[in-house]
């Protein structure tokens, strides 16, 4: 697992998580005799072959195999340092760095050449050996880049197996080419937006954000976090925050408005802060949807309102936020609470609402596009529901499922805080979702991802964006801390975090 490393607020007993793994997933990198920049022909000691991807082949996904050395560029790769003594191998005539195939931890598994997407599943610790060769020892997987079955075949597949260092079978020499000429046309690659973006790391600055709603800019671009508003400031309105470093430091930039919609404390008596921002940006319109809560702790009578603006960017003349009015409202006796609202596009292009907290749990229903209000005749779908609390919801689709992240437990009580992310998938987003184990979450089902990790007693209020799952998390001393990791997925599709 790539790690992620998180400062806790002042007060909180541990200031840094550090991001270290086991030892023998980076075996003896620090010996690495590799030069950034410089292409090499990669051949095994067992075979004499020169790695290769094969027919040459710029298509995501095309195997890596051993072939006669002809130093074509299919045939040289670089080392691309990922930090934290490992790197990525990259493929010179492509340009996509070499991959675990789906995730899958198991020896025998596919290597296979994809578009650098960061995750650790594309990281190699480099093992230099005596007599001069090296082994590549995976991040994910902590498995070895091996020939398989010892073959000398030409044109033989190469794969991952537990690492052995005696094994010549996962010995390789590195021969260098050229010391990083200008390489001969890649393929082009997609717009660094469509690149998602790695973990930022340890996180500094304003941190104290909660039920944090994430926007991670494209390369170069500004990261937003709007959150829950403190009703000491800003008259409680949804406080935002800016980092221009990829995520790794933060700063305020005040709430959204001075003062809240005098509509709000009219329909909401004794509202004090607004909760549980969600962002959602619809390129043809121009337009950023900011979804928010308004209600009193433990009660029903709940709204969900809308503002939008066409800028995050507060220097431009254009910033204004505009209130919308009300998307949902709640009151006693209905099956749902209208709260903590997020916004998922389906297949074919519709606009769903998630939200809800407690009495029936979590609901879905459709918007009517491009107001982003509810559709008329539109009816709530439950979807989740769990003995001692659930809320939060948080939507994405990955592969051929829609995965609902949820957070269970209580919240908002500092160090006896017991909240959890849980995840169900469906091939719907109207589910039904059914967790690991196959439990429907309307039975109480969801499996859990993240709770308590390192100094941290529970987590949650999650949002979703570009691969990037952000959340807060409760000290054990109290108070609690923004936390931005990136969503890994196991050989069986299903997400994993680590908290640390």
């Amino acid at each position: 697992m790539r790690r992620r490393r998180i400062s806790l607020l002042a007060g909180l007993t541990a200031a840094v998580l550090a991001a270290v793994g086991p030892a023998f997933l980076n075996p003896a990198s620090s010996n690495a005799a590799v030069v950034p920049g410089t292409w090499y022909v990669i051949t095994s000691a067992h075979s004499g072959l020169a790695l290769g991807i094969q027919d040459a082949s710029t298509e995501p996904g095309t195997v890596l195999t051993q072939w006669d050395r002809t130093a074509e560029a299919h045939q040289q790769f670089r080392f691309v340092d990922a930090g934290e003594g490992h790197h990525k191998i990259q493929a010179r005539h492509s340009g996509q760095v070499l991959d675990v195939w789906e995730w899958n931890a198991e020896d025998g598994a596919t290597i296979a050449q994809y578009t650098d997407l960061g995750g650790t599943n594309q990281q190699w610790s480099i093992t230099r050996h005596p007599d001069g060769t090296h082994s590549f020892i995976n991040r994910f997987s902590g498995k070895a880049l091996d020939l398989w079955e010892w073959s000398t075949t030409p044109g033989s597949t190469i794969s991952q197996y537990t690492y052995d260092a005696d094994s010549a079978a996962q010995r390789w020499h590195l021969d260098p080419v050229d010391n990083g000429a200008p390489d001969p046309g890649p393929e082009p690659q997609p717009s660094d937006c469509q690149h998602p973006p790695g973990p930022p790391g340890t996180l500094r600055g304003d941190i104290a954000a909660h039920d944090p709603a994430l926007w991670a800019g494209c390369a170069g671009e500004p990261w937003y976090v709007f959150a829950t508003g403190d009703g000491r400031f800003g008259d409680g309105n949804i406080p935002i925050r800016r980092s221009t470093d990829d995520g790794q430091s933060w700063q305020s930039l005040g709430t959204v408005w001075d003062t809240k919609p005098a509509w709000l404390t009219q329909q909401i008596p004794g509202v004090d802060n607004l909760w549980a921002p969600e962002l959602h940006h619809d390129a043809a319109q121009g337009k950023f949807y900011l979804y928010y809560t308004a209600s009193t702790f433990g009660s029903q009578r709940s709204l969900i309102a809308l503002a939008t603006n066409t800028t995050l960017d507060p220097s431009d003349p254009d910033y204004r936020w505009v209130d919308e009015g009300a998307v949902l409202q709640s009151y006693e006796g209905d099956a749902y609470n209208a709260i903590d609202a997020n916004i998922v596009v389906d297949g074919g292009g519709v606009h769903w609402m998630v939200y809800g907290s407690w009495w029936e749990g979590i609901h879905i229903v459709e918007l009517d596009w491009p107001s982003g209000k509810v559709a008329a005749g539109a009816q709530p779908i439950r979807l989740a529901t769990k003995d001692g609390g659930i809320e939060g919801p948080s939507m994405m689709q990955h592969g051929d499922y829609y995965y609902l992240f949820t957070s269970i437990g209580r919240c908002c009580a500092d160090a006896d805080s017991t909240y959890r992310i849980t995840v169900g998938r469906s091939t719907s987003p109207t589910g039904p979702f059914l967790d690991a184990n196959g439990v429907d979450m309307r039975e109480g089902g969801g499996t859990v991802v993240l709770g308590a990790h390192g100094g941290f007693v529970a987590s949650g209020g999650q949002s979703l964006h570009r691969g990037l799952i952000a959340y807060h998390s409760y000290g054990s001393n109290g108070g609690f801390a923004l936390g931005i990791e990136q969503i890994e997925w196991n050989a069986s599709g299903w997400p994993v975090l680590d908290g640390h």
